[in-house]
């Protein structure tokens, strides 16, 4: 009997941890350093970065690293592909004034999204400051829009910080991992009702042992 609970236990302990380590960032760029240079953002200048989400999931939060000199409105929106046209979601807030760079953060969002590619644009409203680069690790595909022109790919010239949070979804191994658990589960409550025939039946019960 104890053995039995011991090993559904640890079944039922494996599938939380499979699903408590599943990653909820699908883009984390690092934080780039915080000096006095990097690519401007004002209402004259938007900036964006192309990712790749793998599975089907929600967007929960958006962060983008930069120094808001004055102040103001900023809009993040996220487009399908690359940027231009109509966007799939939008988020606007007011930044205050920072001396300091810092990530700024845009949520709490339900953006549902299915695996593909996409761009986070940050296009200001009133906002002026700019984003310091380079991140540690920039995404490949880079973009700005100056004075209402169409987007132009830079690649990653300017090496933007930028993070995109993500309800938790399992790897194939964390998957793996909990098919493992749950059949360990099913597997010991078969050899307890193995050893014990009787353990929850109706009925008469065998006559003891003289």
């Amino acid at each position: 009997m104890l053995t039995s609970r011991l090993a559904a236990a640890l079944a039922i302990a494996l599938a939380v941890c499979a699903w408590s380590a599943s990653a909820a960032l699908v883009v984390d760029t690092g934080t780039p350093p915080g000096g006095p240079t990097g690519a401007s953002l004002y209402n004259e200048q938007s900036l964006g970065a192309s990712f790749v989400v793998p599975v089907a999931t929600t967007i929960t939060l958006v962060e983008g690293f930069m120094r808001s000199t004055y102040g103001g409105a900023l809009t993040v929106k996220l487009y399908a592909g690359a940027p231009g046209g109509s966007p799939l979601y939008t988020f606007a807030r007011e930044v205050p004034a920072t001396f300091d760079p810092r990530w700024e953060s845009f949520g709490a969002l339900a953006w549902a999204v299915q695996a593909g590619t996409y761009t986070l644009a940050f296009e200001p409203t009133t906002f002026s400051g700019y984003m310091t680069s380079p991140a540690p690790r920039p995404l490949d595909d880079e973009w700005n829009q100056t004075f209402n022109r169409p987007w132009t790919k830079i690649g990653g010239v300017d090496g933007l910080g930028i993070r995109v949070h993500v309800t938790a979804v399992p790897e194939p191994a964390t998957w793996w991992l909990m098919a493992s658990a749950l059949g360990l589960a099913a597997a010991t409550r078969l050899e307890y009702r193995r050893l014990n025939p009787w353990s929850g039946r109706c009925g008469s019960r065998p006559p003891p042992c003289p």
